[in-house]
């Protein structure tokens, strides 16, 4: 397994049609009387309100293109799916499952041609032809190019990695995913600052969360002197929601604490929820996994437990919603957040680094 897909849309549309990625919402308010606006579809939707089928099934990339569209890969697939015209009528999935291959599907405009013949004159420099992309207007084929030289560079340690990386998050930090998800852990857990940036340093992490869970403000009994002493280790991780596996690793042994192992040591399990939403859960406890590859799971299926294998120096769990080429999306989420002595409810929303969060509590039932 790669670095990439050990920390780690698949079609974000821009053709009026309900997307796995939406952009970010900016709010406005006017005064005086209101003017009737136009109906659009919600900007994201619990993840409850589907099912798996649902979800896959509402690919536009299955159906004929409805008008002349620009078609783009995810990354990883660019090798043997570029991006490519096609006119309204055509079949646009180029194989069983159009979200290991289709991105984006852009509305044809006259400039794609341009785009398409700078892609082949700036082949050897990639940063020109992201640039190109983005004085032209073109944030989609930016973004897009930026993730290519990335996931070819394939080590965001190499210096080359970082420019390709900047101009990436400058686009995607204004997308969001169409899907809110709940809290893949019981109980009340704590969202770790990123106080060194290490997650935004790479495109398979960059929108990660943290979470280990604290009692009394502290994560471990005692001195810390073993992972049995913190409290997060072996708690049981859950699916989100219903989906299938797409792999499951556990054989790579826990660090004692304080001790930081390799990025490719690191067990997990990815699942994917359709529509393009695959969720990574790693630094898994060795051995610990309740699940594996091609396995169809529901929201509360034991997936693993927490540990401490990869590059982990304390129990936790690192979880990263991401597209088919292991490149972060930004997540939303549903739960409650404790303000001060009081659990307050948010929902499509990131989790915020430094607060304690929880599923909501499941409604009573009441007994006839």
């Amino acid at each position: 397994m790669s670095s990439r897909s050990a920390e780690s849309i698949a079609f974000g549309l821009v053709v009026g049609i309900a997307a796995v990625v939406a952009p970010a919402p900016s709010i406005s308010r006017a005064s005086g009387q209101q003017s009737p606006q136009p109906s659009a579809p919600p900007a994201w939707q619990p993840i409850e309100a589907t099912t798996f089928e649902q979800r896959e099934s509402a690919d536009p990339a299955l159906k004929p293109a409805a008008e002349n569209l620009l078609v783009l890969p995810v990354a990883a697939s660019v090798s043997f799916l570029p991006p490519r015209i096609v006119a309204k009528g055509e079949r646009i999935a180029a194989a069983a499952e159009p979200f290991r291959g289709v991105a984006r599907l852009l509305p044809y405009l006259p400039i794609h041609d341009d785009y398409l013949r700078q892609r082949a004159a700036l082949a050897k420099d990639g940063l020109a032809l992201v640039d190109w992309c983005r004085k032209n207007h073109l944030d989609a084929c930016a973004e897009f190019e930026a993730a290519c030289r990335m996931d070819e560079i394939d080590d965001f340690q190499k210096p080359e990695y970082k420019p390709y990386l900047e101009r990436w998050l400058a686009i995607r930090d204004k997308e969001q995913s169409a899907v809110s998800l709940p809290l893949p852990l019981d109980g009340e857990w704590y969202v770790l600052p990123d106080t060194t940036g290490h997650h935004r340093k790479k495109a398979f992490a960059a929108y990660a969360f943290d979470l280990v869970k604290r009692v009394d403000e502290k994560l471990f009994r005692g001195r810390g002197a073993a992972l049995e002493d913190f409290y997060g280790f072996g708690q049981t991780i859950f699916a989100q929601g219903d989906g299938v596996v797409v792999s499951a690793d556990d054989h790579f042994a826990d660090n004692p604490p304080g001790k930081v192992g390799g990025f490719d040591d690191a067990n997990g399990v990815i699942v994917n929820y359709g529509g393009g939403v695959l969720v990574d859960y790693a630094h898994l406890q060795k051995g610990s996994a309740k699940v594996k590859a091609g396995q169809r799971v529901v929201r509360g299926t034991p997936l693993g437990l927490v540990g401490n294998s990869g590059a982990s120096g304390i129990p936790h769990l690192h979880t990263s919603v991401f597209d088919w080429s292991y490149d972060s999306i930004r997540a939303r989420y549903h739960g409650e957040v404790l303000r001060g002595a009081r659990w307050v409810a948010f929902a499509g929303e990131d989790l915020e680094k430094g607060s304690t969060v929880r599923n909501a509590p499941a409604a009573p039932t009441t007994r006839r």
